[in-house]
């Protein structure tokens, strides 16, 4: 059987790793399951596929957000290591849902996992959220976890 890859959106928050638990026990089930984390900084985009910040920043803001998610990033390789897991981290700049979704279709994933906040009502209207937006523009399978 071929691997079953999932791309678990993280940004190190509960939410996030409630996902994580979820996808963790994923992984118990079937040794098939491969997941790679995705954390998306929101920056505007210098070019298509890129790594870099496109906006002028001091360089020790840009710095401390680059050792920040190597801090998360290796807080989710430590979460999923307890249960004697590997797995991939990718970090990225840009707009959160569309470079999570444009990563999973690129790469053949065949799961987008995200968590969900809770906003209710006016807040969820008006702010939007991730997950809101990864369901509504994927074409793969998007996994939500409250």
């Amino acid at each position: 059987m071929a691997d079953y890859k999932i791309l678990l959106a993280g940004d190190g928050s509960k939410p996030s790793f409630r996902v994580a638990e979820t996808v963790r026990e994923m992984m118990k089930w079937s040794p098939e399951v491969k997941v790679t984390v995705i954390m998306v900084f929101p920056a505007h985009e210098k070019a298509e596929d890129t790594e870099e910040f496109s906006f002028v920043m001091h360089e020790g803001l840009k710095e401390m957000v680059e050792a920040n998610m190597e801090k998360v990033a290796e807080s989710y390789r430590s979460f999923f290591a307890e249960e004697g897991f590997e797995i991939t981290v990718e970090k990225r700049f840009g707009d959160p849902a569309e470079r999570i979704v444009r990563y999973a279709e690129r790469r053949n994933f065949d799961l987008i996992a995200v968590g969900k906040r809770g906003h209710k009502g006016f807040e969820n209207i008006v702010l939007g959220s991730v997950a809101h937006k990864v369901i509504h523009i994927s074409k793969i399978p998007v996994l939500v976890v409250r």
